[in-house]
């Protein structure tokens, strides 16, 4: 448990302030990240594995005109929220920074998974988002699952932390096979050894960019 702790902890670090006022504690142990990113990511990993249940891995088509504007409706209580708070016009608390950062989160998938899967040269049929009510759906999920972090105890650290942390290097992963898919690399059997190794210097670079933060002040 603390090896897990100190790796999720590490790399938590790298994308996250980890202010202790605005995170949130499992049977007193403080998660990787702050409460609005573990919202984000909570609400990330929701999304996946609703996604992954439906069958829609291999989506190469991003929801509809309406449903895309819902879901970058759901992203604005976040950049609210996140500006007044940080311009001075009121305080926040964890409580809105995980809901809002669950509801920024969700919408994410939705964009990043088809995006990666999308075909240049040929046509793309699957949709990774049929209807406005599965939006709805989502959001109860978040909800629920955000309560459940905050106010009880049913969900263990280990999975919060896990599902965070997973959905963070996720969403890397998938960026950078957003790229690589594109180019030759991409075509190659040994694909995912190339992805592999640009998540790796990636983390290493964002980890260099820490320490001489640190030297630095």
């Amino acid at each position: 448990m603390e090896i897990l702790y100190t790796i999720y902890n590490q790399i938590g670090s790298l994308f996250c302030h980890q202010l202790i006022s605005r995170s949130i504690y499992i049977d007193g142990v403080k998660l990787p990240l702050c409460a609005r990113d573990t919202g984000v990511y909570l609400g990330v990993f929701t999304a996946i594995i609703y996604i992954f249940l439906r069958g829609r891995m291999d989506s190469d088509r991003t929801p509809g005109i309406k449903n895309s504007v819902l879901l970058g409706i759901l992203t604005l209580p976040l950049m609210i929220d996140g500006v007044s708070s940080l311009v001075g016009l009121r305080e926040s608390n964890n409580t809105l920074r995980i809901l809002t950062g669950a509801l920024f989160g969700m919408a994410i998938p939705f964009f990043l998974i088809p995006i990666a899967n999308f075909k240049v040269k040929e046509r793309n049929t699957k949709c990774i988002l049929n209807k406005g009510t599965e939006i709805i759906l989502l959001i109860g999920i978040c909800f629920v699952v955000c309560c459940l972090v905050l106010y009880t105890a049913l969900l263990p650290w280990v999975f919060i932390a896990s599902s965070t942390i997973f959905s963070l290097l996720f969403i890397i992963v998938r960026m950078i096979y957003s790229v690589i898919s594109r180019t030759r690399l991409g075509k190659s059997k040994g694909w995912p050894f190339y992805v592999f190794g640009i998540m790796v210097a990636f983390l290493g670079f964002m980890y260099l960019l820490t320490r001489l933060k640190y030297i630095y002040y």
